[in-house]
């Protein structure tokens, strides 16, 4: 019984160290990687290579361990970094599809990817408006157009749309302009055409887009996300 006091006492010795010790503090946020310096310095080569490995990890399901920017590089860090100012590496053109988001399939984070959706992924007055703040104010040098399988906007480009449907016919028309007349489902061929046509389109309708990628101060680049395997296309030039 003696021992059994006597070992009591100690296990309530301990806890009471370890109740009113002084708590260790918390650490500070990982100043190890600073989006204005890391960003800055990349080129158009390095920028591609960062989205497709970051595609890698998205496709080995590893994401959630942030191993792009390091296991320690949080949400809140990725806030505390980017809350003066945005630095993104690349501007994404995507369908606004739901099982499309760029910033999850390639494993970046907040303050990394400049993105805009659109049924479709195509151009209009305000996206060529917001890629030119993008390269000529954020000097962003990478310009991803990327396409999806089985699109709903390409899918529509097929079908009647019903004409009460104002705002979206004008967009599905346009959708059209860039698919393949004679093609047939799941219209991947066109999902491809479109992405070149949209391409075309950037460099026809905006002199500062056009002379910068003519100067090789930024690359627009194709590429095609698989929706049932999470998987990207760069390949566009064989495509």
């Amino acid at each position: 019984m003696k021992k059994v006091k006597t070992f009591l006492a100690v296990c309530c010795v301990g806890l009471l160290i370890i109740c009113c010790g002084q708590r260790k503090a918390a650490p500070e946020p990982s100043q190890g990687h600073v989006v204005e310096i890391a960003t800055a310095t990349l080129t158009t080569d390095e920028v591609i290579a960062k989205l497709k490995l970051g595609n890698q990890n998205f496709v080995k399901e590893i994401s959630s361990r942030n191993y792009n920017h390091g296991e320690s590089y949080t949400y809140l860090d990725q806030i505390e970094h980017s809350k003066n100012d945005q630095h993104p590496i690349a501007f994404i053109l995507s369908c606004m599809d739901s099982r499309v988001p760029p910033e999850i399939i390639f494993d970046e984070g907040i303050g990394e990817l400049f993105v805009d959706r659109v049924a479709g992924n195509v151009e209009d007055e305000y996206i060529l408006g917001s890629m030119e703040y993008a390269v000529n104010v954020k000097g962003v040098k990478v310009i991803v157009v990327m396409g999806h399988k089985n699109c709903g906007a390409i899918h529509a480009a097929f079908d009647h749309v019903d004409s009460a449907n104002e705002e979206l016919v004008p967009l599905i028309a346009h959708v059209k302009e860039g698919v393949i007349p004679n093609d047939s489902e799941p219209y991947d061929r066109s999902a491809k055409h479109n992405v070149a046509k949209t391409i075309e389109d950037i460099l026809n309708k905006s002199k500062i887009i056009h002379s910068k990628v003519e100067a090789h101060e930024i690359v627009i680049v194709g590429a095609l996300y698989d929706v049932s395997n999470g998987t990207v296309d760069w390949d566009s030039a064989n495509w």
